[in-house]
């Protein structure tokens, strides 16, 4: 239990460090980013019409 909450903390370190840092973009971002917002809105779309 220990290891898993120190984990958490590592990625949430490492999330916070490079949120409030300049960093140069990537093209994959411009890839990524733009395709998973695509899937997640298809998928809350389907999953707020069933309900």
């Amino acid at each position: 239990m220990t290891l898993l909450i120190l984990f958490c903390l590592l990625i949430l370190y490492n999330f916070i460090k490079g949120t409030f840092q300049l960093e140069t973009v990537t093209k994959t971002s411009f890839i990524i980013i733009p395709i998973y917002a695509l899937v997640m809105t298809i998928i809350s779309i389907f999953t707020e019409q069933q309900e």
